[in-house]
């Protein structure tokens, strides 16, 4: 094992305390990342570079016992996260049990709650360390998602694009709402043992389904990439982008397909963002009218073009399925810019969208 005599420490600039690395285990207690304390401290080393050459010699075909002693190995096999601070001889456990994290694994259905990946699943804490009073309720299950390597990752960039604003869906408030859904039908009461095994999932199912349904609520809105229009005037059209919402009034979904013409200014815009825009906004609760707008003004503010026309055309389960049962398509539309006022542009941007020639 490496003696403390032989390793180069490091001053954390926040705290002034003398550490042998300076890693995510060590700055989640300052809220910051490894990646943000360099961006703060850019001349400020995370580790030296003679301790990082004298770990790696020492780790070289050695077990777990030989590098850490036969008493920190066994936490280590037991799934702990372990961090030596230099001043003291303990060791703070900042990390996980195997128990706490085989409980939200399988809570979470041993799946990433973001993309629903089951590869490379890690343990994410919700809120930070600093808002709770001891260790143990800052590692309780309550505050514990399943996430994958990649959307896991994510969190910790400073310029987050999968989840910049840390919100996550509670699920089992969800899975609660329905239980109380199922119990409220009489449906468990009323359905003999083969039905009843088929409800044993059915409240997480159903919790995932409407989550996947609604996770524009809990990502960053989409990055846009701009390139220069270099001179190109005329209208861009992206048409039958297909969507899914879930009706705000009802919680049933609508779906169907959305149409948008822009006529550039200084830049356009990479086609695959559009679909990603559309998306973003599709998935949550939503009215087909504002759909329409969000995406208009979004396109607007983001890529600034002269103009915008978004047209939806969408079919509502909450009209096709109960009420009226009418299978109907409802159109709406949102004009911004140059298409409000020039009936011309207007007209050549209809056109293409239903497949007829521009005169």
């Amino acid at each position: 094992m490496i003696g403390i005599e032989n390793i180069d420490f490091v001053i954390c600039r926040i705290c002034n305390k003398k550490l042998r690395c300076i890693d995510n285990r060590h700055l989640i207690k300052h809220n910051l990342t490894s990646i943000e304390y360099k961006d703060k401290y850019p001349n400020e080393l995370l580790i030296s570079d003679k301790t990082k050459e004298l770990l790696q010699q020492d780790k070289q075909g050695k077990t777990y016992e030989e590098i850490y002693g036969e008493e920190n190995a066994a936490f280590l096999k037991d799934n702990l996260s372990l961090q030596r601070t230099a001043t003291k001889s303990t060791l703070y456990l900042v990390g996980l049990n195997h128990s706490i994290r085989s409980a939200v694994l399988k809570r979470d259905n041993n799946e990433c709650i973001l993309c629903f990946s089951k590869k490379d699943l890690q343990i994410h804490h919700v809120e930070q360390i600093s808002k709770f009073e001891n260790i143990d309720n800052y590692n309780h299950i309550s505050n514990l998602i399943a996430l994958c390597r990649k959307c896991h990752g994510s969190m910790h960039k400073k310029n987050n694009a999968v989840n910049k604003e840390n919100k996550f869906p509670n699920y089992n408030q969800i899975i609660r709402g329905m239980n109380l859904i199922i119990s409220g039908l009489g449906i468990a009461k009323n359905m003999n043992e083969y039905y009843q095994e088929h409800l044993l999932k059915t409240p997480l199912r159903a919790a995932k389904g409407i989550v996947e349904l609604c996770n524009g609520l809990f990502l960053s809105e989409p990055a846009v990439t701009l390139f220069e229009a270099n001179g190109y005037n005329q209208l861009i059209v992206i048409k039958d982008i297909e969507f899914s919402s879930v009706c705000i009034h009802h919680f049933l979904i609508f779906e169907g397909v959305i149409h948008i013409a822009y006529l550039p200014d200084k830049f356009i815009v990479g086609a695959s963002k559009i679909p990603r825009i559309v998306e973003y906004f599709a998935h949550r609760p939503q009215i087909q009218e504002n759909l329409s707008c969000q995406i208009a003004d979004f396109i607007m503010d983001k890529i600034l073009p002269k103009g915008v026309l978004v047209i939806v055309e969408g079919r509502h389960t909450c009209m096709a399925c109960r009420g009226i049962k009418l299978s109907a398509i409802m159109k709406t539309s949102a004009l911004r810019g140059i298409f409000l006022d020039h009936p011309q542009t207007k007209m050549e941007a209809i056109a293409l969208i239903n497949g007829g020639m521009v005169a």
